[in-house]
């Protein structure tokens, strides 16, 4: 059963038609659902395990964020237990308030990944790429999404372009490995790096030949030292063309080649205020909201990034986009679905569903 509602300004684009609502409980095959929706449809996923999904729509996908409590019907998070895939044909989807456990693959133009969490620390988030090909995409976010990865990885061969992706507002534990089109554009902008301090995740953002030239890095914090070899961020030539108002832990090489508008060789233990220790109980996310003296209080610019810029914290929680704690998504989202267990054929059944909306 669909629902038609009138879709707006949902989800950071304008739609003006209208769109099928598609509600998704617990014990439903979200696969099933996607392959009965049309373009443009929206599924309301509720909390639940879902497995692996293949995406060649426009579809937008709300979930009802992570860190959530259980113990009752349509409470937790929306868990998807398997791989994410956007393929051909998906171009304008989006998908938002998920709790992600294998591969991600954003395979397609102009998708939206934001406000999930990606705990996956075996698995990586791939962006230009499907299951086993490599793909030229542009316009791809990923903006506010807590990401525990082995890697993120940004094309995986130098033949493709990625156009205008953009990483925002992010807090990030995987490496990073950069091997595009030297004619590829992005920006990284307001995320934090490494926030846990720890050397297993993060530490690793690897350059691929001609991946850095059109890159900005604004506003973010890097949490412990980059690598040295000649190939990784800020080392001899990688040294992306707007690289401004970061603040970094370490102050070897490749530190010391960051451009004066940086902070470097900073203490990363006054980052943050649950980190290293966590004397505040703060839950998860939350451990990765600036520490009272952090040096990355203030030190921000908001677009277009100047000195003349006004003033933001650097970081996930500044900027015009912050971190959400608990990636509750923009939008209506569902929280409890009633259906009647028994209907007569062919009668009319009344199908009753909660929905919140969060900015």
């Amino acid at each position: 059963m669909k629902t038609k509602f009138l879709l707006g300004t949902l989800f950071f684009i304008q739609l003006n038609v209208i769109a099928a609502i598609v509600p998704v409980v617990n014990g439903d095959n979200l696969q099933t659902k996607i392959n009965n929706a049309v373009a443009g449809d929206v599924l309301m996923v509720g909390a639940g395990n879902y497995g692996n999904i293949s995406v060649n729509k426009a579809l937008s996908f709300i979930g009802t964020g992570y860190f959530l409590p259980g113990g009752g019907p349509g409470v937790g998070p929306a868990v998807i237990n398997g791989t994410v895939e956007f393929t051909d044909g998906s171009s304008n989807s989006i998908m938002t308030g998920f709790q992600i456990q294998q591969n991600v693959y954003i395979g397609a133009s102009n998708v939206t990944f934001s406000r999930n969490f990606f705990n996956a620390s075996g698995s990586v988030l791939y962006l230009g790429q499907n299951i086993g090909n490599y793909k030229a995409v542009q316009n791809v976010s990923v903006k506010q999404c807590y990401i525990l990865a082995s890697s993120i990885q940004i094309n995986g061969s130098n033949s493709y372009q990625n156009s205008n992706y953009l990483f925002k507002n992010n807090i990030i534990e995987a490496d990073f490995y950069l091997n595009h089109g030297a004619e590829s554009s992005g920006a990284f902008i307001n995320n934090t790096f490494a926030a846990s301090l720890t050397t297993s995740n993060g530490d690793d953002f690897n350059m691929g030949g001609g991946a850095y030239l059109n890159l900005s890095f604004y506003n973010n914090i890097f949490g412990i030292s980059l690598l040295t070899s000649g190939s990784y961020l800020l080392n001899g030539v990688n040294v992306p063309q707007n690289f401004k108002y970061n603040v970094l832990k370490g102050n070897g090489t490749p530190e010391q080649n960051a451009p004066v508008t940086n902070l470097i060789n900073q203490d990363n233990t006054t980052f943050f205020a649950g980190y290293p220790g966590n004397s505040a109980g703060l839950t998860t996310d939350a451990r990765n909201i600036l520490g009272t003296s952090s040096p990355a209080r203030d030190f921000g610019r908001l677009a277009p990034f100047s000195n003349d810029s006004p003033v933001t914290d650097a970081g996930a929680f500044g900027g015009d986009e912050p971190y959400v704690l608990s990636g509750i998504p923009t939008g209506p989202y569902v929280y409890e679905v009633s259906v009647p267990p028994v209907a007569a054929n062919n009668s009319t059944i009344q199908i009753k569903l909660k929905a919140k909306t969060n900015n």
